[in-house]
């Protein structure tokens, strides 16, 4: 009986040591997948800080310089590495090339691969490393669709297919530009992207410094400030008023009379709704005074939050005690 008794003791404590063990396994797992997540975010973050440094001068193309203002871009990830590459346009007439994509690589940002004038890019395989070069539109309506391959920070022509447009036959050829057969083409291609799904190229924007802050860090203009220089009331004595006397980009100033205080030139600061603003202050008594400023109707509605017993905004007696106070001003 006592042997019994131990076997199954030993079954149990061996059955825990089994689950704890994949437990550990299961959670390591998860912390290297983790780890890989932050690491592959860090490095998206300072590839595209790179991008905006190149954007934000001009770029060498060829035998020639491009300023920022020609040329439009856009990021995509062709080698599958979380790490978005940069797809570059140039507007100024080029005798070479029209379109470039570039790769953040051992701290610079390098040419991966040089578009063929006429070709641009079209079809990106992520999962393969594969995207392609793609060229319509030539005489006779011809057209050419080149499969190339990212490895080691370089792009490499694998396949190409060359329709005339004159003939209506199609030349096949591998990378070195040997000529192949249909079916050697479409077996070597096969092997190159086999089902792998196939996304489009990104969308090019003008080389702008909005569209540089919003697609490179994130940073959206605020919208079309709905604030303008004016001056509201509080009561139709218009004794007690707001006046708003300048307001530019997501940036304002603005001035409140009340019965127990003024206040002049208070900077404050615009939302992206373009609706809403807030500022904040000082007083005499060393004490913070925060305001928010919102479009109200007609007028604009202020609401001050403060542990002061003198309010900016307040004038009963039952306002000194309160730590936030709102008044509307509107026009008269």
């Amino acid at each position: 009986m006592k042997s019994m008794k131990k076997v199954k003791r030993f079954r149990r404590l061996n059955s825990l040591l089994t689950v704890l063990l994949s437990f550990a396994m299961i959670l390591g797992s998860t912390v290297q997948y983790g780890a890989k997540e932050v690491q592959a975010a860090s490095a998206a973050t300072t590839a595209k800080n790179a991008y905006y440094n190149f954007l934000s001068k001009s770029v060498y193309w060829e035998d020639m310089y491009c300023a920022p203002s020609e040329l439009k871009f856009g990021l995509v990830d062709v080698d599958n590495d979380k790490v978005p590459e940069l797809y570059l346009y140039t507007k100024k007439w080029n005798y070479y090339y029209d379109y470039k994509l570039y790769k953040y690589l051992g701290g610079k940002v390098k040419c991966l691969y040089s578009f063929n004038r006429g070709e641009k890019l079209g079809k990106v395989y992520p999962a393969k490393k594969v995207f392609t070069s793609r060229g319509t539109g030539m005489k006779y309506g011809s057209s050419i669709t080149t499969y190339v391959q990212c490895a080691n920070g370089k792009a490499t022509p694998k396949l190409s297919d060359l329709y005339s447009g004159l003939t209506g036959k199609h030349v096949y050829s591998n990378g070195a530009g040997k000529s192949l057969s249909k079916s050697s083409y479409q077996s070597a291609l096969k092997k190159l992207i086999g089902t792998s799904k196939a996304s489009n190229a990104p969308t090019l924007y003008n080389n702008t410094v909005s569209n540089r802050k919003a697609k490179l860090k994130n940073i959206t203009a605020p919208a079309s400030a709905k604030f303008k220089k004016t001056t509201l009331f509080a009561f139709t004595n218009g004794g007690f008023y707001l006046k708003i006397s300048s307001v530019s980009g997501n940036k304002m100033k603005f001035s409140i009379h009340m019965p127990e205080a003024t206040r002049k030139n208070i900077s404050a600061t615009i939302d992206s709704s373009g609706s809403k603003a807030t500022a904040k202050f000082t007083c005499s008594k060393n004490k913070t005074h925060n305001l928010t400023l919102e479009i109200y109707g007609k007028g604009i509605k202020v609401t001050e939050k403060t542990s002061c017993t003198s309010k900016l905004l307040g004038w009963l007696p039952e306002h000194k005690y309160q730590t936030s106070v709102t008044q509307v001003f509107a026009y008269k």
